[in-house]
């Protein structure tokens, strides 16, 4: 072993050099039973020359390298935690100049027997896909979660219309050709029929 007389192993004698910049922060640290090396170079000579000494290291002891200064798990979520924020201010920031930029549109009202009729028409579009999920359902002895397979596909395409899209307008979903179904279901809509 070397000439020290602890039994935690001596560095080399060479003293240790800073470079020239701003004052560094220690590079040893202890509190209670743990030391802390700030420079990863000399935390590995300090695992080096104690794993060299101490072949079967006693129980409770463990030895373990931790991440760079900077680069550890706290630094990881406090830099996620501050994109986090930046990218939120950024978005707030971008909402307020949509918000100046919308154009209202005003939206003709509509009436009880016009907005019935709509919804009626919905209802008769999504009742056939309906029908033939229970009745496969109920043959197979299963829950049958959607109607691919078991109608056709502009049948698919009006219920998935009539449940999920096209609430801006006042046209009829049985109505509508498929091209118009695509429209409405990508989002462009349909003008309304003033």
């Amino acid at each position: 072993m070397s000439d020290c007389k602890s039994r935690v192993p001596c560095l080399d004698k060479e003293p240790l050099v800073l470079a020239a910049g701003p004052p560094p922060q220690a590079l040893l640290v202890v509190r209670g039973s743990a030391v802390f090396v700030h420079d990863l170079g000399l935390a590995q000579q300090i695992v080096d020359k104690v794993i060299e000494s101490i072949v079967p290291l006693p129980s409770g002891l463990a030895l373990s390298l931790a991440a760079p200064a900077g680069h550890g798990w706290r630094a990881i979520v406090a830099n996620k935690k501050a994109a986090r924020k930046l990218w939120e201010k950024f978005e707030q920031e971008e909402k307020g100049e949509k918000a100046e930029k919308t154009v209202k549109v005003e939206v003709p009202p509509i009436d009880a027997i016009k907005l019935a009729e709509l919804v009626t028409d919905r209802l008769v579009v999504v009742t056939p896909t309906l029908v033939a999920q229970y009745l496969h359902g109920h043959d197979i002895g299963r829950d049958v979660h959607g109607p691919h397979g078991l109608v056709p596909h502009d049948g698919i395409l009006r219920r998935n219309v009539a449940l999920h899209a096209g609430f801006n307008t006042d046209a009829t979903m049985s109505t509508l050709t498929r091209a118009q179904l695509g429209q409405v279901q990508r989002g462009r809509g349909l003008p309304y029929a003033h």
